[in-house]
C-alpha cells in the first residue's frame, strides 16, 4: 500500500499503521489516512464541496486529497479508496457538545446529498419493511414481536413532520446545515469530521440521530440533555422537527434489516423489544424539555401530563 500512495500520490511515506481498516501515516508533520470510500460514485464530486465549505467554517474537518490526476478516488487492485488529511488529532468518543450546525447553501452539484426529504424517505423505509415481512420467511419470532408498534411509532412521525412542513414557508426559512448520516456516542471524533460521512439536512438531524442512539447505547444523562437544548437557538419549526424526528425509530428499522438482509443475530432488536416503554418514558421527557422553548404539538397515546 506505500508503493500505491507514493505513486497516486506522489509521498514517499516510510511507515504505515493499519487500524481498523484504515491505513494512517504521518507527512511532513501532518496526519493522514487512506480509507475504503463505500458511498456511491456519484456521491464524492458533491462530497469534495461539502467538504470544501466544511473547512471554510471549521478546520477540524479532515480535507479529501485529491490524486496526481485530480481525482478523489483511488483504485486499488480494484478497491475504491480516499486520502483524507486530518484536521484534528484528538482521539475520544463523540459527545452530546461536539454537534452543532454549519450552515450550507444547496446548489445543483451538491443537491443530492439532501436528505430534507423525511417523510419520503421515511415512507419508503416502512414501505420495505412491510415488503420483507410479506414476501420472506422471517425466522425470528422477536422480529415479528413488536414490529407493528414500531411501524405504528413511524407513521406517526410521518404525519407529524408532514403537519410541520405542510407549508412550502415553512421549508424556506428552515437553514440547511452539513450534517451526518448517523452519530452516536459510540463514534469517535474521527467520524464527525470525515467528510466521507456528510450530508446535507436540517441541523436537528444531526441531534436527534445522536439522542436517539444514545438511548440504545443507554449513555444518556436528561440534565446534560436539558442544557444541551437550552444553547440551542431554532425556531418554533426547528423545534418541531427534532421532536418529529425523535419519533421517528430509525434505530429500530436498522437492527431490523441487518437481521433480514445480513443475517446478523436478533440481540439488538430484543433488547429494542424489552424498552418500549422506557423510550416512550424518554420522549415524554424530551417533549417537556422541548416546550419550554416551543409550544409543540403533543401526542394525545404517548405524551403525558408534566410533573412539576
Amino acid at each position: 500500500m506505500k508503493n500505491a500512495i507514493n505513486f497516486f500520490y506522489n509521498l514517499n511515506i516510510e511507515y504505515l499503521h493499519f487500524y481498523h481498516q484504515r491505513y494512517y501515516f504521518d507527512y511532513y508533520n501532518q496526519k493522514y489516512v487512506f480509507l475504503v470510500y463505500t458511498r456511491s460514485e456519484e456521491e464524492i464530486v458533491p462530497l469534495v464541496e461539502l467538504n470544501i465549505e466544511a473547512l471554510k467554517q471549521d478546520p477540524n474537518y479532515h480535507q479529501i486529497i485529491l490524486n496526481k490526476s485530480q481525482q478523489p478516488i483511488t483504485v486499488v487492485e480494484n478497491v475504491p479508496y480516499v486520502l483524507l488529511r486530518l484536521g484534528t488529532n484528538e482521539v475520544r468518543y463523540l459527545q452530546l457538545d461536539d454537534v452543532y450546525a454549519l450552515p450550507i447553501v444547496i446548489n445543483k452539484k451538491t443537491n443530492i446529498l439532501n436528505r430534507f426529504s423525511w417523510t419520503y424517505l421515511w415512507s419508503r423505509k416502512i414501505d420495505y419493511i412491510e415488503y420483507q415481512l410479506s414476501h420472506f420467511e422471517v425466522k425470528h419470532s422477536s422480529l415479528i414481536e413488536n414490529v407493528w408498534y414500531f411501524i405504528g411509532l413511524g407513521e406517526n412521525a410521518i404525519t407529524y413532520v408532514e403537519n410541520i412542513t405542510e407549508s412550502k414557508q415553512v421549508l424556506e426559512q428552515e437553514q440547511m446545515t452539513i450534517a451526518h448520516r448517523r452519530l452516536s456516542p459510540r463514534q469517535e471524533l474521527f467520524d464527525y469530521y470525515n467528510p466521507l460521512s456528510l450530508v446535507i439536512d436540517h441541523q436537528t438531524r444531526d441531534i436527534s440521530e445522536y439522542l436517539k442512539n444514545s438511548f440504545i447505547e443507554d449513555n444518556y444523562d436528561i440534565s446534560k440533555i436539558a442544557s444541551y437544548l437550552s444553547s440551542l437557538n431554532l425556531s418554533f419549526y426547528g423545534y418541531a422537527l427534532l421532536f418529529g424526528r425523535m419519533l421517528f425509530p430509525s434505530f429500530y428499522f436498522d437492527a431490523f434489516e441487518k437481521v433480514m438482509s445480513e443475517g446478523t443475530d436478533d440481540k439488538e432488536i430484543l433488547l429494542l423489544n424489552r424498552r418500549i416503554r422506557e423510550y416512550e418514558l424518554y420522549l415524554n421527557d424530551l417533549f417537556w424539555l422541548i416546550r419550554r422553548y416551543a409550544r409543540i404539538d403533543t401526542i394525545d397515546w404517548l405524551i403525558k401530563k408534566e410533573v412539576v
